[in-house]
């Protein structure tokens, strides 16, 4: 039988055979993986150092197909833009629109009251008392600068009611 000690001498080689070769295959991974990450960065050069045509010399376009790209941009195909006037908010100053006046195309005035008193006539760039400035003036009300802000005076239309009509023009007809 062996003795003691040569077992321990056989057992200690055994461990380094396999160390030798657990350390021989790490070796083998690493030379694996810097090869590949060599032949990455040579393929990732060509790449990028490759002489690029442009794209106006690869598609061809024809006439109808340049008339339809012009056309996009006036399509709107996320819908228009609203008017500015839509987001502004609406004055909480003491003033009543009373009418608006259309003189001629683009050219409109304003009767606007202040504090229940008699209305004047505004037109776009006129100041009224404070300081606030008719911006614009369209068909649905004014618009006012108020120390740098917009704001909105709507032309208040009352509600149109109906009334029967009175007997006696019933009975007329």
């Amino acid at each position: 039988m062996l003795t003691r000690l040569q077992r321990v001498s056989s057992l200690m080689q055994s461990k380094q055979h396999v160390l030798l070769m657990v350390s021989g295959v790490f070796c083998i991974g690493l030379l694996l993986a810097l090869y590949f990450a060599i032949m990455n960065v040579k393929s990732d050069f060509k790449l990028t150092h490759k002489k690029v045509t442009p794209l106006a010399q690869v598609v061809s376009v024809d006439n109808k197909t340049q008339r339809l790209i012009a056309a996009l941009p006036s399509a709107h195909l996320f819908g228009q833009k609203a008017e500015a006037s839509d987001y502004i908010p609406i004055t909480s100053l003491s003033l009543h629109l009373t009418g608006i006046i259309k003189v001629n195309e683009g050219i409109s005035k304003a009767i606007i009251s202040n504090a229940g008193k008699v209305g004047m006539v505004y037109g776009v760039g006129d100041k009224l008392p404070g300081g606030i400035r008719v911006h614009l003036i369209d068909k649905t009300g004014v618009v006012l600068e108020n120390v740098g802000h917009l704001e909105k005076l709507p032309l208040l239309r009352p509600a149109l009611t109906f009334q029967p009509l009175p007997p006696a023009l019933i009975a007329k007809n």
